[in-house]
């Protein structure tokens, strides 16, 4: 619980600039659930750089984490989003049905 709240002080207190790089810094180190809540609170967060951290972690993750990030990508980036289509992966395939059945 605490350290939920002290990434939700650095995620809306802080730059947007600095925000991204404590993100990309920090975000493999931390457990599923607290990936999970960076990935939600960031959804705003307009920024390719941030994006293509998403798409280049998204194989390494486990199945809720990439159904959120591609949530964050068909917000912000559809075109992202379309390259998962045909993945090999199958965590990837049934997050990209639930992203696109949800939002269609």
């Amino acid at each position: 619980m605490l350290y939920k709240l002290l990434w939700d002080i650095l995620l809306n207190n802080i730059s947007e600039y600095d925000t991204i790089e404590i993100i990309i810094n920090r975000f493999n180190s931390q457990p599923e659930e607290m990936k999970l809540h960076i990935i939600r609170n960031s959804i705003n967060i307009l920024d390719e750089k941030l994006a293509m951290f998403y798409k280049n972690i998204i194989y390494e993750q486990p199945l809720m984490v990439k159904l959120e990030i591609l949530k964050y990508l068909f917000k912000n980036y559809f075109d992202m989003v379309l390259e998962f289509m045909d993945s090999p992966d199958e965590d990837i395939k049934i997050a990209y049905k639930e992203v696109i059945c949800m939002y269609n």
